[in-house]
């Protein structure tokens, strides 16, 4: 298993799915068209140009967080990008979050985060499963790290997961990075290959 990759893919044996069911007219048209999809992804601006090293469906923008919509004109948050989207993770299937780096930017996201991926975490039944790539911000590294901290704590809690290792790889190798935080050319390769790894 590649170093840069943590996964713990076994499942309880608890009830499937923590919240009720939603009404199927109650779900937005863009679920409808995705459902039963293998792998659903959302993410800020690291996601949004490595679109076509992903491949598969990508909702996207340039500075997203957990209660921001972003830089795009996305009328999404994070947040309500997940609860929109992953109803239409298949079953056995994944949700891949890339979020967390715009979080790290004021002290107020940094310390909401640890109850976003708790929401996220509780949300998603229990037959999905769950990676997210960790962030790392090098212009806020403590507020990186208290968001890397709240991630590993509060990621277990989904039966299926896998922690996708992008903070500490670019954080060791920033030449993957133009800036520290976006993936050069080889960075996407690197990244797209972590999260396929991870989630086959």
């Amino acid at each position: 298993m590649n170093r840069f990759i943590s996964r713990n893919p076994q499942r309880s044996g608890r009830a499937l799915g923590k919240l009720p069911l939603l009404k199927f007219a109650a779900l937005p048209l863009a679920v409808l068209a995705l459902s039963g999809c293998n792998t659903v992804m959302i993410g800020d601006s690291i996601f949004n140009m490595s679109r076509s090293e992903l491949g598969g469906f990508v909702d996207a923008a340039d500075g997203r967080g957990a209660d921001n919509a972003g830089l795009n004109g996305n009328p999404l948050t994070g947040r309500e990008a997940i609860a929109s989207l992953a109803p239409a993770v298949s079953a056995n299937g994944w949700l891949v979050i890339d979020l967390g780096t715009n979080d790290a930017r004021s002290t107020e996201t940094t310390d909401a985060f640890r109850g976003f991926v708790r929401e996220t975490v509780e949300g998603l039944a229990d037959d999905r499963c769950l990676a997210w790539v960790v962030p790392y911000n090098p212009h806020f590294p403590e507020n990186s790290a208290q968001i890397e901290s709240a991630l590993r704590d509060e990621i277990v809690a989904q039966p299926c997961h896998a922690l996708i290792e992008w903070g500490p790889l670019v954080h060791a190798d920033p030449s993957l990075t133009v800036d520290g935080i976006h993936p050069t050319a080889d960075g996407k390769q690197e990244l797209a290959a972590m999260i396929a790894a991870a989630t086959s």
